[in-house]
């Protein structure tokens, strides 16, 4: 039984973020939570401590719940939902707070979110909730760009940096996670030099980990990261992009490198992080 947090501030983003888990775990028995928060970050220390204020998030907490078994009426009315049991839960706290206690209360294998891909002139890649979630909440977790159209993730990438290792126990939860729906894994090492040893250990590692040989392994030397990570989507039939994140993330030097912020493929795939174990 897989344990599913989906997060909505009920954006078409988030909303699309939840009918894409619906399809993907379809044929799995899920505990499913929707989570809402509202930032105690957004309220002045002088409205916390009003009656009148207390009185309007009362009220406001209501209707957050009220909205959020809206939503469950119509997941249960638009897919096969026999599998899921639906839990919502609404908090008026700090947002990764809330999240990380119900990580660890609730034994949440999967968070689940939405992302509005680039917007604007300033063409963020990700919003700073994404991000703090990603940075902040040691879970897999699983972004869908917000008018990305349900593929099944068949075939998918996973970049590897420097000192990223095929063989680590991430990988392998990784590789257990995609077994239901994969078909073919695209694993591309990333070099910053010609002389790496690393291509040699990850075939040494493949042949023993994935025997069926469901895979291909490519390899780039001397091009930035996030400039191989969206011409290898462009020119391959990728679904899905995994992450295996480090203390020096792959993130943070995919999303977080002077050029992040040109409008690339990648932006527009479902992205799945994994935390280094």
């Amino acid at each position: 039984m897989k344990n599913i947090l989906l997060l909505t501030d009920f954006s078409k983003a988030s909303k699309n973020a939840m009918n894409y888990a619906m399809q993907l775990f379809i044929d799995n028995v899920c505990n499913i939570y929707l989570l809402h928060v509202t930032d105690f970050s957004t309220f002045l220390v002088d409205d916390l401590s009003s009656a009148e204020s207390l009185a309007s998030k009362i009220i406001s907490n209501e209707k957050t719940d009220n909205k959020l078994k809206k939503i469950v009426t119509k997941l249960k009315s638009d897919f096969d939902t026999k599998n899921f049991t639906f839990n919502t839960i609404t908090k008026y706290d700090h947002f990764i707070k809330v999240i990380n206690e119900l990580v660890d209360s609730k034994e949440i294998d999967l968070i689940v979110m939405g992302s509005n891909g680039i917007t604007g002139a300033e063409e963020i890649v990700f919003g700073s909730n994404t991000i703090n979630v990603v940075r902040k909440v040691k879970c897999t977790t699983l972004v869908i760009p917000e008018h990305y159209e349900f593929t099944k993730p068949k075939e998918v990438l996973i970049p590897l940096a420097q000192n990223d290792s095929i063989a680590s126990n991430s990988f392998i939860e990784a590789k257990v996670f995609l077994e239901a729906f994969l078909d073919k894994l695209h694993f591309l090492r990333i070099n910053s030099d010609k002389e790496s040893s690393e291509t040699k250990k990850d075939k040494e590692h493949l042949i023993h980990l994935l025997n069926d040989k469901r895979y291909v392994y490519s390899k780039i030397n001397n091009v930035p990261l996030h400039y191989a990570v969206s011409t290898y989507t462009q020119l391959n039939n990728v679904n899905l992009i995994t992450l295996i994140t480090h203390e020096e993330t792959i993130f943070e030097r995919l999303f977080y490198s002077s050029e992040k912020t040109k409008l690339s493929n990648y932006n527009l795939l479902p992205l799945l992080v994994f935390h280094s174990k």
